[in-house]
């Protein structure tokens, strides 16, 4: 519903760049389509490249169990032990993403999500944003941080009186995803927390999962833009392919020095499918809201037409839908993040 309005104007931007698809075109070191569904976590993280910024990913191939098991406990004694994040090479939504903290934990995940699998250290940040960047069309050498969205992750404090399930239920915001939360904590869920304690009901920093998403432009600074546009101009994926337009997902230590360009690492690079996910942010108007996605897809239009001119090829429908189907067929895991 919320994107009815958004409809005409993508079939009038279709028209004035003279393909409906026009962004399939954008980010072509980004396979299916810069990006579209079912394109590779561990892919993209790779063309990052091995730097300071960027969180060590380790693909988890299908395959026998053990083997699997061991590279995952390689991974962990490589990059600081457990805990670490496991979570599915072709996920979305934060569909299947686990918070690991044991070998035995890390078995029974395998054990459910038979698919290729990347693993990451967990960094426990404690903040989170995602980062929109992208290119700029008067001038493609350089790029710009088109928004940045704080990620709050939710919790609830306990009275000494009621189960969490209870007070999920009570809080306002909370039991309108009551059966994400509940499916979360389990058996737990019938746990009476003490006066004051505070609980925490996801680590996944996606609204899906229960986080709160709220603008944050007063953290966009000359020194982050310009650490922003030299991880992302020197991404090399498919054959060598660069990044138009992406939002990362970043784990930070402080808002000051994320401003200043460190403290940070990036947990994942989402393609043409990424929102300005500020728009979300509970005290914007509609009208806020809107400006911001028509003003986001006016520009990938624009980038993708450029692209387009580039030689870059628009992907069609057909081919959409069965990247769409393959995915929803091989995927496993549980959609609610652990």
């Amino acid at each position: 519903m919320f994107y009815a309005p958004l409809l005409p104007y993508l079939l009038w931007l279709g028209l004035r760049h003279r393909s409906l698809l026009c962004p399939t075109a954008l980010n072509p070191g980004i396979e299916h389509g810069g990006g579209i569904v079912g394109e590779s976590k561990h892919a993209i993280m790779k063309g990052l490249g091995s730097h300071a910024e960027v969180l060590a990913t380790t693909l988890i191939e299908p395959g026998h169990l053990e083997r699997r098991l061991e590279k995952v406990r390689s991974h962990a004694a490589a990059h600081g032990g457990w805990p670490i994040i496991l979570k599915p090479d072709q996920g979305q939504r934060g569909f299947a993403v686990t918070l690991v903290r044991t070998e035995a934990k890390a078995r029974t995940y395998l054990e459910t999500v038979t698919g290729p699998v990347v693993a990451q250290p967990f960094h426990a940040g404690p903040n989170e944003c995602g980062v929109l960047w992208a290119r700029d069309p008067e001038n493609p050498q350089t790029g710009f941080i088109f928004s940045i969205t704080r990620k709050e992750f939710p919790t609830i404090d306990g009275d000494g009186v009621h189960t969490l399930q209870d007070l999920i239920l009570l809080h306002p915001r909370h039991r309108r995803q009551a059966s994400v939360f509940l499916e979360r904590l389990g058996t737990r869920a019938r746990r009476v927390p003490a006066r004051g304690e505070r609980v925490a009901l996801g680590v996944c920093g996606n609204h899906c999962q229960g986080a709160l998403f709220r603008d944050g432009a007063d953290l966009v600074t000359p020194t982050l833009v310009e650490t922003i546009n030299a991880i992302a101009l020197r991404f090399r994926g498919v054959d060598g392919g660069g990044l138009d337009f992406g939002r990362f997902d970043i784990r930070y230590r402080s808002e000051q020095e994320l401003r200043e360009g460190r403290g940070m690492e990036i947990v994942e690079l989402n393609g043409i499918t990424s929102e300005s996910t500020n728009m979300y942010d509970p005290s914007w108007s509609a009208r806020r809201s809107y400006a911001t996605l028509f003003a986001q897809w006016r520009l990938m239009y624009k980038l993708g037409r450029w692209r387009r001119s580039q030689g870059a090829k628009v992907t069609g429908p057909g081919q959409i839908l069965r990247w769409w189907r393959l995915h929803r067929a091989e995927r496993s895991g549980s959609a609610v993040s652990s």
